[in-house]
């Protein structure tokens, strides 16, 4: 008993070896196979998966997902990604007879099992990518974030236009038959330190985006706030878990003029260059 535990410290410190130098890997793999079969016999298996989690409606990532691996036999293995949604999972199943479980949990989200006994190949990695469930989907949750400009800009960098591009056209048809009875409203505002036209410009900027890639002119409304007082939220407006409502911060020349330090106060002007999109009912 003695001697399998330190063997098993063995593998183990080879086991993190394998991944800190990955130019002796296949060395390192013989040993492992060696010591496996001592540790464990030969009807061990070594697994090692690895991947990401993500949310499959809003196609962003799970942030803490907790992943285990369960067999039929009772054993587990477990671990908990991080705040990307990014996970690893090693370590030995003593029977290859069993029937293995991914199984994956997250904060608001529904749980899901994969079975991955016919996947594993003792020394190789897997590579599993697993989208999940939310709890709770309403009209709010296929909505994207507050759209964000460069100070004076009235257009997205490529990259972010790209994204909303692709949005656009993979969410208006959906959209517009799931809600039929509402329209897209795009609120545009501007900073203090920007001229009036420019939230006017930004405003019809994402509407022709819309209207390009899928959306009816008859499903969207576009209104000019400029200057007038931004609800600002930590998070968008909706009731999907990922958009909870935080307390509201009302974004006004008072607020700014009242606010301490001229990198704070810019902060503030900064929210304020800003598209949001809402709902509302016809």
């Amino acid at each position: 008993q003695t001697e399998s535990k330190v063997l098993s410290k063995v593998l183990n410190a080879i086991y993190r070896a394998f991944y800190a130098y990955p130019n002796l890997k296949n060395t390192l793999f013989i040993i492992l196979a060696f010591l496996n079969f001592v540790c464990y016999g030969q009807d061990s298996i070594y697994v090692d998966i690895e991947g990401n989690v993500m949310d499959s409606i809003l196609s962003i990532n799970v942030p803490f997902p907790r992943i285990q691996i369960i067999t039929s036999s009772g054993e587990t293995l477990k671990t908990v990604g991080d705040s990307l949604g990014n996970y690893k999972i090693r370590g030995n199943i003593s029977s290859k007879k069993s029937i293995v479980m991914l199984e994956s949990d997250a904060d608001n989200q529904n749980s899901s099992r994969i079975f991955i006994d016919t996947l594993l190949n003792k020394g190789e990695t897997l590579k599993i990518n697993i989208k999940m469930l939310p709890v709770s989907i309403c009209s709010d949750t296929f909505l994207p974030a507050p759209i964000l400009f460069k100070k004076n800009k009235t257009q997205l960098n490529s990259d972010e236009q790209t994204s909303l591009i692709n949005w656009a056209k993979e969410s208006s048809l959906t959209l517009e038959e799931l809600f039929s009875n509402m329209k897209l409203q795009i609120t545009a505002y501007s900073s203090y330190q920007e001229k009036d036209i420019i939230a006017k410009e930004r405003g019809w900027y994402i509407y022709k985006i819309f209207i390009e890639n899928g959306f009816r002119k008859e499903n969207i409304e576009v209104i000019i706030k400029d200057k007038e007082d931004y609800n600002y939220f930590q998070y968008a407006d909706g009731c999907h878990y990922y958009f909870l409502k935080s307390e509201v911060v009302r974004i006004n020349k008072n607020l700014i003029d009242k606010t301490t330090g001229l990198d704070e106060q810019n902060k503030l002007q900064t929210k304020r260059q800003v598209v949001v999109i809402n709902w509302k009912y016809k």
